[in-house]
């Protein structure tokens, strides 16, 4: 298992991972942002890329195995490219990662309870108005 032409290939994969997980962030991007020609664009390049360097270094440089995975690499690296030029080309407005959301929906809450303690103190209710009782003040009802 210590042979060298094991570490080869673990190398080989060892840099292909990052663009391998950028591609596929990329992919995802575009479908959720419902981008459809971008994303076929993407994965029909991604695909003619890995499939034409993969037919060029296995059949014509005859690397067998290592041909396959460098055609990966080529592959998923100019998918990587191409999904970052897409992306930041695109008119839609940057994605956030999914602790940013959670931090404004923290803060969205925290304001908006700051509000509802803010109406409370002036004498209102904690609850919508729809579930509210009238109060009565020097002789007139009054809703919040």
């Amino acid at each position: 298992m210590g042979s060298a032409v094991y570490r080869k290939y673990l190398m080989i994969g060892a840099v292909t991972l990052p663009f391998t997980l950028l591609a596929l962030f990329m992919n995802d991007v575009l479908r959720v942002t419902f981008q459809p020609w971008k994303f076929i664009g993407l994965n029909l390049t991604q695909a003619l890329v890995t499939f034409v360097a993969a037919l060029w270094l296995v059949v014509q440089r005859h690397m067998g195995v290592a041909g396959v995975l460098y055609a990966k690499l080529a592959g998923d690296a100019v998918a990587s490219l191409l999904g970052l030029a897409l992306i930041r080309l695109s008119g839609h407005p940057r994605v956030r990662s999914p602790s940013a959301e959670a931090n404004a929906a923290v803060r969205r809450a925290d304001r908006a309870g700051g509000v509802l303690l803010r109406d409370h103190r002036r004498g209102g209710s904690l609850l919508p108005a729809a579930h509210a009782r009238p109060r009565r003040e020097s002789g007139r009802t009054r809703w919040p």
